[in-house]
């Protein structure tokens, strides 16, 4: 009898003990964090999302930045592509030239206009011993064409061409009474005419360079 009384005593101090324990923690739990049983619903709250006004002007601001930026890129596109035509026709000229020198012989860069196996307007060019090449290549830069205004170098038909001879030198035999230094060959853009580039030759003497837009024209 008294062991079983002992045991229900026992049981309900324990009871007891772990109730008062319990009430401390949850009393002291909201005490210190008052606001953690409601942190979702103020997650949710504060996070509403983009409005739609906000999204519109987001949408305007991106329309403008395109607008600025398309054309701008199209150009710089497009001045690169002249400027690539530029160096191939300058490295063409510049390789008759070494030619001449290496192999004492008179050699000479032509050029003429022509399309491409897509049917685009590109420029062809050879670097030749004879009167005539033998094989044309076609520069990599397609839209291209050779400006028949302000080009100087000898005129054949639908090609031009300037000779050197074994010394480097431009081949006066072959210009015309009219001919003037600096010569001068001009290629431009098929759909953009205000970007031109051109490659010239100085003087007898064969020394080069390059010039661009207006510089071309005089």
């Amino acid at each position: 009898m008294n062991i079983k009384s002992n045991l229900k005593s026992n049981l309900k101090s324990n009871l007891k003990s772990n109730l008062k324990s319990h009430i401390r923690f949850k009393i002291f739990e909201r005490i210190l964090m008052p606001n953690q049983g409601n942190y979702s619903m103020i997650s949710r709250q504060s996070d509403p999302g983009f409005t739609l006004l906000e999204l519109l002007v987001v949408v305007i601001i991106i329309t403008i930045l395109a607008a600025i930026g398309i054309p701008s890129w199209i150009s710089l596109l497009n001045r690169t592509a002249v400027n690539n035509a530029q160096s191939e026709m300058f490295q063409a000229i510049s390789s008759a030239k070494d030619e001449a020198t290496k192999k004492k012989g008179t050699w000479q860069a032509s050029f003429q206009n022509a399309t491409n196996v897509n049917g685009e307007q590109t420029i062809q060019w050879a670097v030749h011993s004879g009167s005539t090449p033998s094989a044309w290549q076609t520069i990599t830069v397609k839209g291209v064409q050779i400006d028949p205004d302000n080009t100087n170098f000898t005129n054949s038909g639908n090609s031009w061409s300037i000779q050197f001879n074994e010394r480097g030198e431009v081949d006066v035999e072959e210009l015309s009474a009219t001919t003037e230094f600096p010569m001068k060959i001009t290629l431009f853009q098929s759909n953009s005419a205000s970007n031109r580039r051109c490659v010239f030759v100085r003087t007898l003497l064969g020394a080069m360079g390059t010039r661009s837009d207006n510089d071309c024209q005089e």
